[in-house]
């Protein structure tokens, strides 16, 4: 976590040089690609997500699934002018993903043993920094500025778990309840567009590829897989594992 507080405190070190270089101008030198320009921005977002559990299941690999995990971002940049409609766009954010999923199965729709009840419950904390390449298309109505994006970004995710799945001493028994969680680091790069208003407000659509490297897991559970005994795991590692995700990122903001 020592990068984590590391890239927050580069966060607010960009924040307040951001907020330095505020200069309001008129609507005219908002719209206009003359000079530089200060942003804010919201981004909601939803990403790609499969927590590391190790644990192998006969009836439900939903627990591996990847399942889509949406938030929001707050951030200022700064865009700097460089020639002939082309910019830069420099900033720093925050962000806080969320998601749920629970699903019971019952024997019979008549009856009300339940078979199978699995809750997940994932959270994603972090921050990140970016820089844009931005080319700007000028119309009577608004510009239009598709981008290149990179990003880096470390964070948490916090996966906490539950299932249970019982046909009987018989057959399958099989049972998970516990904690992950990952500290991450990644490099994002995609393709978007902004469209920015003569008011200076915009809004913007983005794909990202994000490649994740998890530096260290740590698991607290109870785990029974079907034909073991019951374990107790209480282990944290440090690792070197690889992961991709996709992000699809929409976002409004105010450029000035």
């Amino acid at each position: 976590m020592k990068k984590l507080v590391l890239l927050t405190a580069m966060t607010f070190s960009l924040s307040s040089f951001a907020w330095s270089f505020f200069e309001m101008g008129n609507e005219e030198r908002v719209f206009k690609n003359n000079r530089s320009h200060n942003q804010f921005i919201t981004e909601v977002s939803a990403i790609e997500y499969t927590p590391g559990l190790d644990f192998q299941t006969e009836q439900k690999e939903i627990i591996r699934e990847r399942q889509l995990t949406p938030g929001v971002m707050l951030g200022l940049a700064r865009e700097m002018r460089i020639t002939n409609g082309f910019s830069w766009t420099l900033g720093a954010g925050a962000f806080y993903n969320k998601s749920w999923k629970e699903e019971i199965d019952k024997a019979s729709p008549n009856l009300d043993a339940v078979v199978s009840n699995y809750k997940r419950d994932t959270e994603l904390i972090g921050g990140q920094v970016n820089l844009n390449i931005n080319y700007q298309i000028e119309t009577s109505l608004a510009l239009l500025q598709p981008f290149f994006g990179v990003a880096y970004g470390q964070g948490r995710a916090t996966t906490d778990v539950f299932y249970n799945y019982d046909l009987g001493p018989t057959s399958v028994q099989e049972s998970y309840d516990g904690i992950v969680e990952e500290d991450f680091s990644y490099i994002k790069y995609g393709l978007g567009l902004n469209i920015i208003g003569s008011n200076g407000l915009f809004s913007y659509f983005s794909v990202y590829q994000n490649n994740y490297q998890i530096n260290e897991r740590s698991e607290k559970a109870t785990k029974k897989e079907n034909g073991g005994s019951t374990q107790i795991v209480d282990a944290t590692k440090t690792i070197n594992e690889a992961a991709k995700y996709l992000s699809v990122n929409i976002g409004v903001g105010y450029r000035f």
